[in-house]
């Protein structure tokens, strides 16, 4: 095999374990209400019409898995399903501030806090020469990003990218595909760490990727896909640093991110 000289991420189920605030639509109602004060419509309704166009949004996600060429949701659309029965000067409001509004949905709805030892994992990888990019499904990569950063993640990748910025999603190769380029690294010269079967590791042999390795994550890995396997499956992420194929880097301590004596 060709030297692995890239490592693709996933971020939730990856990086991050996903969890769902307990009041995460109730503020999502707030703060949109404050957009239109005068409206006829309470905080409440207004986070009863978010959650039922999130319930929608998930309905879209799973057809998309079935699709040859997956597409993302655009803000827009998201936004005209939530106002849908709303009057046409709230929905204006609404659909002018939709990049704003879908950042701040994601970051009241979905957090996802970076799990132990994630950053001296790709600290490791870095010291040990490995390109690190994220690619990874999402309504809005301006709230990933700002979750990222407040875990000091997003200035150890080379490249992010996200499924509502590229127009594609997994299982489709697109977003790989995009991945690959903005480093500049051929497939066969790169791996993808994914937490799904049906999405991630079906994403990576798609786009031809040298490597597919599966995390365990709490939520599961998804539904199997005929034919599809992971060459690798990994419960915790310093399980990387082991394999082979990415150069036995050695095991990461709380003082340094490199096991330096794995190049002895």
């Amino acid at each position: 095999m060709t030297a692995i000289t890239t490592v693709i991420f996933d971020y939730g189920g990856v990086l991050a374990d996903v969890q769902k605030p307990a009041h995460g639509f109730e503020a999502m109602g707030h703060f949109v209400h404050r957009l239109i004060p005068r409206s006829r419509l309470s905080p409440a309704i207004i986070s009863e019409d978010i959650e039922g166009a999130w319930g929608a949004y998930d309905g879209w996600k799973r057809l998309q898995n079935r699709r040859r060429i997956p597409l993302e949701m655009s803000q827009d659309t998201f936004w005209d399903l939530v106002t849908y029965g709303w009057q046409d000067v709230e929905r204006d409001v609404i659909l002018a501030n939709t990049a704003r509004l879908t950042q701040e949905l994601e970051l009241q709805v979905i957090s996802r806090p970076a799990n132990p030892g994630v950053a001296q994992v790709l600290k490791t990888l870095r010291h040990g020469g490995k390109k690190l990019v994220l690619a990874s499904n999402c309504l809005s990569g301006a709230a990933a990003r700002v979750q990222l950063r407040h875990d000091g993640l997003l200035e150890l990748f080379d490249a992010t990218l996200f499924s509502d910025e590229v127009g594609y999603r997994k299982p489709g190769p697109q977003l790989l595909e995009e991945a690959l380029a903005a480093v500049q690294t051929p497939a066969h010269e790169a791996c993808f760490v994914g937490d799904r079967l049906d999405r991630d590791i079906l994403a990576g042999r798609r786009a031809g990727l040298a490597l597919c390795i599966l995390r365990q994550a709490p939520s599961g890995p998804g539904r199997p896909v005929r034919g599809v396997e992971p060459d690798h499956r990994i419960k915790d992420l310093e399980e990387l640093l082991l394999l082979p194929e990415l150069g036995r880097l050695g095991t990461p301590t709380p003082d340094s991110p490199l096991d330096r004596s794995a190049f002895n």
